[in-house]
């Protein structure tokens, strides 16, 4: 018989030293600020922790400290940060900047102590003056001066019992604005090491035979081991949350913390940590969260938190290293199964070990009890032990093979009284003498059988490597990974009342198996791990599952929502190491791999020994850690302090990023002391990413090539219990442009290029408007080159040679319509109408370049009616035609412009139209001439005739002449509606 310590729900101790982290191993001042970071005083720098990283400031990184020397450290209502130095001084950290004050720089008093007003104001005391931070310096001060405008500091941490002092032969403290002295005869004990005021304005004084409280009305009391405190040597323990308390050692040597008032005293640890000395220590803090903080002289810093976890490992009598299958039996005893320790079982707060020498030789492979209470020992090569009290028997199956099962892993009775063995080597099924091997040829998924459990009726749920297997009627049913099981690594497995089946695999996730579904859960969907040993369930709705990594939990309705397709992810909640978990790697392969007992507490087996949780009384930290944005790097340098503070507490500023700069990481935290490392964090700069940034653990952001623009990095963080603290904090970033692409230079751009097109502009139309004139001017001159040549040409040709020949085609023409098709005279018709057409084509050639001869003779008006009759009497197009006398209206030189302008018309309307009538109208109008012509032939699109070089080269000739003219001229057509073109051509310019 071993005995068994209870094991309590203690308190874990955590230790710092310069090993891990600290800068010294004397810890003098304890404090945590409003912003939740906890703050420590050291002969070798002052320190901030975040509950991963310490961070020191010192003369080295810190310009204003005069010394790395710190005693004692304040935080004023304003928030600015006090210690003092034990060189002689003070240092003030006010928005990242220290400040030392010494008597050379404005401070009253050499080596004074600090304290508080009652008000949150910084006081310093020493030779019985005292002196006030007011108004950014020192004043004096004295208890009638407190401000009746400004309320006391809520926010304001205890201080520790540093602000009283010994005056001649009498103790003299000042607190809250209030001035107390007794002398040392009135106090009932001597070797006063601590003074402070308690929450009823009274005081208390330790001494190493107890604690001394000094009421409002002078009385003193004593408390020690008789009347409510439970050792000697205390320690103070102060802070916001908690009422005045003290530490102190009983004879065991056990930890005890004493609430002052009522007298109640909580068990801290059975017995003190490695290098723990209640003489050596500076006394306690209480954080927020329920943490104690413990300075010591030398030994570094401890820290004490509530365990979730009870252990049983060697401490507690549990002398086994690697625990496996445990057993709760009818009887209430805890039946444990090592791998190479025997069997213990712990009744009555003890524990007995069982070697089963001659038996199962230390290896315990799976426990089970039967329906009659006969408890089951399984071990290596198939053997099954009954245990009877006096011993252990083992049992033979008839007809087995033992050589052929290895391992008996699991075991279950089956409502029909069947034994079913789970070894390595398959199943075995035993009832009435008779015993069955089974494998994967009669449908197994796998062989190497890990648990069986019994249905809702009267078959087996079996599960192992291989897969999951179901066994009803007398006939196997398999699902493996190409069924939709998520792993065929199956470790769990357990049944509801209403038929849902959940599986827990060793390296897949978890799967919920329901109406023939498959539902898998992965850490990608919050699952903490992908292991699942075991499934307990507790009385409260939550799954408990174990893995390598310690115990999880997850609400079972969250499971169902996450199915049934009503969430998209779930939250686990995990206990670890820091949560008194004696192992954080569960173990597995040997069943039960955990049990529920009857009183609700789960039991999971660990490799350093059990572990034991009472979900009734699981404390889950509801409050949302307090964010913080601690620092920003560009190009690996840090921000410059001012530019900093600045952006951090006006969220209208931002941090410059250069052109250049083409990298910047910020780093964050947030503050809870509560498995600090398992604070999860997501982030997202506003302006780049749609979605928050999975970040996990990760306390740093990194961007590379951000694209120029204005920015916000938000964070956000949930504790180790899940909380988020959704409000996060926010951090604006401005990444600059290059200067090519500010808004200025964009600007100024745009004006130069302004300007230059607009010279360029100006520039173009008056090159274009020089060639233009000059185009002008040479086609005038071409023009009267011309008139000297027509007339030279003119004598050559008669006057109406041009009309004759078409004339002549237009009889050919005519001749060839009127024969018919197989007439000889068809052919010499045809050659005539093509030389014809083709000397007249010549002739127009001609006739284009030359002012007709009739215009000198008979003028314009004469000659168009020559022209229009020639062409009624060579076209089957009826011509109306209507011209007023238009000579003189015209220079000479731009008559045979109009004349063409009309001939080029005619022309379109004879070989385009298809028309069978047509007008032109020539008449005067009040400013000049009018051109008419309309026909009611198949019409044309005008756009598309303009568009097309083809088709418009006659409008282009025309748009040409008009324009010499000075005139305009305007189209009207469609398909089928015929053409009607007005020519206008000024004759007042």
């Amino acid at each position: 018989m071993i005995g068994g310590e209870a094991a309590h729900a203690q308190y874990r101790f955590d230790h710092w030293t310069t090993d891990n982290g600290l800068p010294q191993n004397s810890v003098h001042g304890t404090l945590q600020t409003r912003d939740g970071y906890m703050w420590f005083t050291t002969f070798d720098g002052l320190v901030r922790f975040d509950g991963l990283r310490f961070t020191v400031f010192n003369k080295s990184n810190s310009p204003g400290l005069a010394s790395n020397q710190f005693g004692t450290v304040y935080e004023d209502r304003f928030g600015d940060l006090w210690a003092t130095l034990n060189t002689g001084g003070i240092a003030r950290m006010h928005r990242g900047r220290f400040t030392t004050y010494t008597k050379e720089r404005g401070l009253p008093l050499d080596g004074a102590g600090i304290c508080d007003d009652g008000q949150g104001n910084m006081v310093i005391y020493g030779n019985g003056q005292l002196f006030r931070w007011w108004d950014g310096r020192f004043e004096p001060f004295n208890e009638l001066s407190l401000s009746a405008q400004q309320p006391s500091d809520e926010g304001l941490f205890r201080l520790p019992p540093a602000d009283c002092w010994w005056e001649g032969d009498r103790w003299v403290c000042y607190s809250s604005g209030r001035t107390r002295s007794w002398a040392a005869a009135e106090l009932p004990v001597g070797g006063i090491y601590g003074v402070t005021m308690g929450d009823n304005r009274d005081y208390w004084f330790t001494s190493p035979k107890g604690v001394v409280r000094f009421s409002e009305g002078g009385v003193a009391e004593l408390y020690d081991e008789r009347n409510g405190l439970p050792g000697m040597n205390p320690s103070l323990v102060w802070g916001r949350p908690r009422p005045l308390q003290a530490i102190s050692s009983d004879g065991a040597g056990s930890l005890w913390v004493t609430n002052l008032y009522s007298m109640q005293s909580e068990l801290l640890s059975l017995r003190a940590p490695e290098g723990w000395d209640l003489v050596s220590n500076y006394g306690g803090f209480a954080d927020t969260e329920g943490n104690y903080w413990f300075g010591t002289n030398g030994n570094g810093l401890f820290r004490a938190r509530k365990q979730t976890v009870m252990s049983y490992t060697k401490a507690q009598g549990l002398n086994a290293r690697e625990v496996y299958p445990l057993l709760e039996a009818r009887d209430g005893s805890i039946w444990i199964g090592t791998r190479r320790d025997g069997l213990f079982r712990f009744k009555d707060g003890a524990f007995t070990n069982y070697t089963g020498e001659g038996a199962f030789e230390k290896y315990v492979s799976s426990l089970y009890e039967d329906r009659a209470g006969q408890l089951w020992v399984n071990g290596r090569n198939g053997d099954t032990w009954r245990f009877t009290g006096a011993g252990f028997v083992r049992e033979i199956w008839k007809g087995v093979e033992y050589s052929s099962l290895g391992a008996i892993q699991t075991m279950c009775e089956d409502r029909a009284g069947a034994y079913w063995i789970g070894s390595e080597g398959g199943i075995l099924r035993y009832q009435d003498g008779v015993a069955v091997h089974y494998t994967t040829k009669d449908g197994l998924a796998g062989n190497d059988t890990k648990v069986i459990v019994p249905d809702l009726e009267d078959g087996v749920w079996l599960g192992g490597d291989g897969g999951l297997t179901h066994f009803n009627d007398g006939k196997f049913t398999a699902w493996t990974e190409k069924d939709g099981l998520p792993g065929a690594a199956v470790r769990t497995l357990k049944q509801d009342d209403d038929g849902t089946l959940w599986i827990g695999t060793y390296d897949s996730g978890l799967a919920r198996f329901k109406d023939g579904r498959f539902t898998r859960y992965t850490t990608k969907d919050g699952l903490y791990d992908d292991g699942v040993f075991q499934i307990l369930e507790d009385d409260y709705g939550w799954l408990w599952m174990s893995c390598n990594r310690g115990v999880y939990r997850v609400l079972k309705q969250e499971l169902n929502n996450f199915a049934d397709g009503k969430s998209k992810e779930i939250t686990s909640l995990a206990y670890t190491r820091g949560d008194g978990m004696p192992s954080a790697q569960c173990t597995s392969g040997r069943w039960p791999a955990g049990i529920k007992t009857r009183d609700g507490k789960l039991w999971f087996p660990t490799i350093g020994g059990v572990a034991v949780i009472d979900p009734a009384s699981v404390r889950v930290n509801a409050k949302p850690p307090p964010v913080v944005i601690e620092e920003m790097h560009i190009d690996n340098q840090p921000v410059e302090i001012e530019s900093w503070e600045t952006a951090i507490r006006d969220t209208q500023s931002a941090i410059r990023v250069e052109h250049g700069q083409e990298n910047f990481e910020i780093r964050y935290t947030a503050l809870s002391f509560i498995n600090s490392e398992n604070l999860r964090f997501k982030y997202k700069l506003e302006g780049l990413d749609h979605d928050w940034v999975e970040a996990g653990t990760r306390r740093t952001a990194y961007f590379s090539h951000v694209p120029p623009g204005d920015y916000t990095f938000k964070v956000i963080a949930a504790n180790s219990a899940g909380v988020w603290n959704t409000e996060g904090k926010s951090l604006g970033v401005s990444v600059l442009p290059p200067f090519y692409r500010t808004w200025w230079f964009l600007t100024l751009v745009a004006l130069s290029l302004g300007a230059a097109l607009a010279a360029i502009y100006k520039y173009r139309v008056t090159q274009l408007e020089g060639r233009q004139a000059a185009q002008q001017a040479f086609t005038r001159q071409l023009i009267d080159s011309q008139e000297a040549e027509r007339k030279r040409i003119a004598a050559e040709l008669h006057d109406s040679l041009g009309q004759n020949l078409l004339i002549v085609k237009n009889w050919a023409l005519v001749g060839l319509n009127a024969l018919s098709k197989d007439n000889p005279a068809r052919e010499h018709l045809t050659e005539i109408s093509d030389t014809t057409s083709l000397a007249l084509d010549e002739v127009r050639e001609i006739a284009h370049n030359l002012r007709p001869h009739q215009l000198e003779r008979l003028g314009l008006t004469n000659t168009l009616d020559h022209m229009m009759r020639n062409v009624r009497n060579s076209s089957d197009i009826e011509f109306a035609v209507e011209l007023e006398n238009i000579d003189g209206l015209l220079p000479r030189e731009s008559e045979i412009n109009l004349y063409r302008v009309v001939q080029e018309v005619i022309n379109n309307v004879i070989k385009h139209s298809e028309a069978g009538e047509a007008q032109l109208t020539i008449s005067r109008t009040a400013g000049g001439v009018q051109v008419l012509c309309r026909d009611n032939g198949k019409g044309f699109d005008p756009a598309a005739a303009a568009s097309s070089r083809q088709s418009g080269m006659g409008l282009f000739g025309l748009t040409e002449r008009v324009r010499i003219l000075g005139g305009n001229y305007t189209i009207e057509s469609a398909p089928g509606a015929g053409t009607t073109i007005t020519i206008n051509v000024n004759t007042t310019q």
